[in-house]
């Protein structure tokens, strides 16, 4: 689940125009020259190109309690707070399985590794926080991808999602891996 991941990327935030537009119009000259500071392209990019840079972002993201904290917590608090939710739910149902005596290994969005051994997949619907049609296919390609060796004893594949989608597209899911 993408809740794992430590830092969002670009299309995590994609969803959230307003915040990137208050963001960049309440920046003050000590915080422009602090991100060019950390992230030198920032001179030479505008604004909706910087917000679409996975470099960017995680830049930020590092920085968030020391450049523009107030910017940088107001433009977070939607994915923290989707992030913070999905987390209790994994681990609740983390503290399960391991109460059953199951093993378990919690990965985000690189994940094909982690599950190419696996017995038992849990896997998100959409490895992404803005939840956007296309964002299925990293799920359902990542998956593809890491059981394509084993089609013979494939996984038990677990598909949940916080999304009121989730009926809808679990066909399309299992056809695409």
């Amino acid at each position: 689940d993408d809740a794992f991941d430590e830092a969002p990327r670009a299309d995590d935030l994609s969803m959230d125009g307003p915040q990137w537009t208050h963001f960049f119009d309440d920046l003050t000259g000590p915080d422009h020259d602090a991100l060019t500071g950390v992230f030198p392209a920032y001179l030479d990019l505008e604004a909706e190109d910087l917000q679409k840079s996975d470099g960017f972002v995680g830049c930020l993201w590092a920085n968030k309690d020391l450049i523009a904290p107030a910017l940088c917590h107001t433009l977070f608090a939607r994915y923290v707070a989707d992030m913070q939710a999905d987390t209790d739910h994994l681990n609740t149902l983390r503290a399960q399985l391991e109460g059953a005596g199951l093993a378990c290994n919690a990965v985000g969005r690189d994940f094909v590794a982690a599950v190419a051994d696996a017995d038992i997949v849990f896997m998100d619907l959409y490895l992404c926080s803005a939840q956007r049609p296309d964002d299925i296919k990293v799920s359902i390609e990542g998956l593809a991808s890491a059981i394509a060796k084993r089609r013979t004893k494939p996984p038990l594949v677990i598909l949940m999602s916080r999304s009121s989608r989730l009926e809808d597209k679990r066909l399309e899911f299992r056809n695409g891996t």
